[in-house]
C-alpha cells in the first residue's frame, strides 16, 4: 500500500517527511586556516592541525624524531654545516664550544673551546683557494673552517669579535657589525686581511641598528638581478644591486622599504626564488614586497595563518630561537617559535608543494640545521635527527585536527546529526578518538564519549610469513568508521585525536543527518 503525502480537505497541506541526508567533506588539503573565523572558512581546511601534514590529496601523520649526537654539555644552540664538494660536516655550538655532530653517537673533544656564547651565524664560501665556512657571534674572534681545519682569520680594518652577521654576495663575503648601521666586506674571493666599511646610516631614517644580511636572485622579467638585502633593528629593509660596494658605478641603492621589526638575527630564508623574512607583522616574501608593499598583508607569505604569527609574537618575540629552515627532502619550510629561553618550542610549518600550513608541537628546538639534504635541530645536550622513524625517542606523536566546520549545504537551517564517517588509512595499527563539534564550540575527544578504534593493514610478514600461502601485506589499508553522532547544530566539525607511532592518512569524513527548520 502507497501513502499519500497530502491530508485531504479544508486546509490541505502537504505532511513534512523526515529523509536522511548524507555530505561528504574532504580532508583538509589546504592546511591550518589560523587567519578567518570559523564559520568563513573553506571545507577543505582545518581550524586545527598538529603534527599532521596537509599533502594534495589527503592529511598525514609528520615523521618522528630521534636523538643523533649525544653528550653536549649544555643546550645546542647553533647547527651548521660546512659543505665541499664529494662531502659535507656539520657542528653544533653548545655553551661554550664547538663540537663536530656529523656522525650518530656521543660527541668527541671540543673543536674550540673557552668561547663566550653559543649564538653563531655562518655562511659557506666557496672559492679558488677551497670551501669554507665563516662564522661570527658578536663576542669572540670570527672563525674560518677549510673541511680540515679551524682557524682565527686576520681582520684589518676592524675587530672581528665585532661582526655578528655573515653572508655572501657576488663571491664576497659581508659582515654586519653589532650595535652599528654599518657593513663590512672583503675583496673576492678573500676570506682575511683588509676590509672595508660600507655606512647605511644615511639610508636609515629611524635609526636602530643593522640585524642581518642576505642575497636575493629575482627574475622580474628581463632575466634574473642579484641583490644584497640588509635589514635593520627598525624593520627598515634596504636594497643594493650592483658587483662592488667600492665603486657608485657598479653599486646603486635599488630602494629602502618599512616592515615589522625582524625577528631575530636569523630573520632571512632563502626558499627557491624567493627570500623570506620573518617579521613581527609576519613572514614577508620580497617578491610580494616589491610588487604590493607592506600594506597588503592579505599577500603575505604567512597569511593563512596571520592570526597565529600574530599571537606568537605579542607573546615570545623577545626570545631567542627564532629561525626558519627548508628541508628539501620534506618540501617542508620551518619556522622555530621560542616559547622559552630554554629550548621549549613549537614550528609552523608550510607544504612547499601546496602551500598548505600545519604546526608541529613536541619538537622542543633551540636552532635548525641541514645535513645532506637532512632535517636536524638541537636541545638541551642532545643534537636530534627530524622526520625519521614514526615516534620522538621511542613515544607516540600526538596528533590532534579539526577541519573546517560546515553547514552541510543547508546554510541557516537546524540538521539532526546522526552517524559520522571519518576515512582513514594507516599501514599499522592505530588507536583514534574523535567527535563532532557543533555551532562553533570545541569539546575536545578526550572530554566526551568518544570511541577508538583499530586500523590495520594485516598481511604476510617477510622472512615469517609461509611462502606461497599467506597474502601479501599491502600498503597503507583504507577504512570507513561509522560512528554514531546524535545531536542537534546547525553547523559540524570532525575532530580527531590520536596518540601513535603509526602513520595515519586522513582522506575525507562523511555525514548522515536530518534537515529541520529554518531559523526565523
Amino acid at each position: 500500500m502507497i501513502r499519500s503525502n497530502y491530508r485531504t480537505g479544508r486546509g490541505r497541506r502537504q505532511l513534512a517527511r523526515r529523509v536522511v541526508q548524507s555530505y561528504h567533506q574532504p580532508p583538509p588539503v589546504k592546511g591550518w586556516n589560523a587567519r578567518d573565523s570559523l564559520p568563513n572558512m573553506q571545507a577543505d581546511e582545518a581550524s586545527i592541525l598538529d603534527n599532521m601534514i596537509a599533502e594534495r590529496a589527503q592529511v598525514k601523520t609528520r615523521g618522528g624524531s630521534a636523538a643523533h649526537a649525544t653528550g653536549l654539555p649544555g643546550a645546542v644552540e647553533t647547527l651548521m654545516t660546512w659543505n665541499g664538494p664529494t662531502a659535507s660536516k656539520m657542528f653544533a655550538a653548545s655553551v661554550a664550544a664547538i663540537y663536530e655532530v656529523t656522525s650518530a653517537g656521543s660527541i668527541g673533544s671540543a673543536e674550540i673551546s673557552s668561547l663566550t656564547n653559543a649564538h653563531w651565524q655562518y655562511a659557506n664560501f666557496s672559492i679558488s683557494s677551497g670551501d669554507y665556512i665563516s662564522l661570527v657571534n658578536g663576542a669572540d674572534s670570527a672563525r674560518l673552517y677549510d673541511g680540515t681545519t679551524w682557524t682565527t682569520p686576520t681582520f684589518t680594518g676592524v675587530t672581528s669579535s665585532t661582526l655578528v652577521n655573515v653572508n655572501v654576495f657576488k663571491n664576497m663575503l659581508f659582515y654586519i657589525e653589532k650595535d652599528s648601521l654599518s657593513f663590512w666586506y672583503f675583496p673576492v674571493e678573500t676570506v682575511s686581511g683588509a676590509i672595508t666599511e660600507f655606512d647605511l646610516g644615511p639610508r636609515c631614517t629611524l635609526g636602530g641598528y643593522l640585524m642581518a644580511g642576505a642575497s636575493w636572485t629575482y627574475d622580474g622579467g628581463n632575466g634574473p638581478d642579484d641583490y644584497a638585502v640588509f635589514i635593520t633593528s627598525e624593520g627598515e629593509l634596504i636594497v643594493y644591486s650592483g658587483t662592488d660596494p667600492d665603486s657608485a658605478d657598479t653599486w646603486a641603492h635599488t630602494g629602502t622599504f618599512k616592515l615589522g621589526a625582524p625577528l631575530g638575527r636569523r630573520c632571512f630564508l632563502s626558499v627557491g626564488s624567493e627570500l623570506v623574512i620573518l617579521t613581527q607583522d609576519g613572514f614577508v616574501g620580497m617578491g610580494q614586497l616589491l610588487r604590493v608593499g607592506r600594506s597588503r598583508n592579505d599577500k603575505a607569505y604567512s597569511d593563512m595563518i596571520s592570526g597565529a604569527v600574530k599571537d606568537a609574537v605579542r607573546d615570545w618575540k623577545a626570545n631567542f630561537g627564532w629561525q626558519a629552515v627548508f628541508y628539501p627532502l620534506g618540501n617542508l619550510v620551518l619556522v622555530n617559535i621560542p616559547i622559552s629561553e630554554n629550548g621549549l618550542s613549537y614550528q609552523f610549518v608550510r607544504n612547499t608543494r601546496n602551500g598548505a600550513w600545519s604546526r608541529f608541537t613536541d619538537w622542543d628546538a633551540s636552532c635548525w640545521g641541514i645535513l645532506n639534504d637532512e632535517l636536524y635541530f638541537g636541545n638541551d645536550t642532545v643534537v636530534d635527527k627530524a622526520d625519521t622513524t614514526l615516534a620522538d625517542k621511542g613515544t607516540d606523536i600526538d596528533i590532534d585536527a579539526r577541519c573546517a566546520f560546515t553547514a552541510l549545504r543547508r546554510p541557516g537551517k537546524r540538521k539532526q546529526l546522526s552517524m559520522v564517517g571519518p576515512m582513514f588509512g594507516s599501514s599499522g595499527t592505530i588507536n583514534l578518538k574523535f567527535n563532532v563539534n557543533r555551532d562553533y564550540g570545541s569539546q575536545a575527544p578526550e572530554n566526551v564519549v568518544a570511541s577508538t578504534i583499530t586500523v590495520s593493514s594485516g598481511g604476510a610478514v617477510w622472512d615469517v610469513a609461509t611462502w606461497d600461502v599467506a597474502d601479501w601485506a599491502g600498503g597503507s589499508t583504507a577504512i570507513k568508521y561509522w560512528h554514531g553522532a546524535e545531536g542537534d547544530c546547525e553547523a559540524a566539525a570532525f575532530r580527531l585525536q590520536a596518540s601513535s607511532q603509526e602513520t595515519l592518512e586522513w582522506t575525507g569524513t562523511d555525514y548522515l543527518f536530518e534537515e529541520g527548520a529554518s531559523f526565523p
